[in-house]
């Protein structure tokens, strides 16, 4: 069986679908469901775009991952 191959996501929805989840119009389960953007493109996007990035205040081990994913980004760009 082939895979199909990806279909690249155009910037531009990215950047809107990012702004709409920093505002909260938009969850994360519905961006999956939705569209073919992984959550590391949206966290990406959010930090390119100066965006807050999401919080995990109850859940500690989210919290470490996105600070190590926010460092990773930083030693990128």
């Amino acid at each position: 069986m082939i895979t199909p191959l990806r279909t690249p996501t155009p910037a531009s929805l990215i950047e809107g679908l990012a702004q709409q989840y920093a505002k909260g119009r938009i969850t994360w389960p519905e961006i999956r469901d939705r569209y073919d953007i992984s959550f590391g493109d949206l966290l990406q996007e959010l930090r390119r775009s100066g965006l807050a990035l999401p919080t995990a205040r109850d859940y500690p081990p989210a919290i470490e991952a996105l600070e190590r994913f926010s460092r990773l980004l930083d030693e990128t760009h």
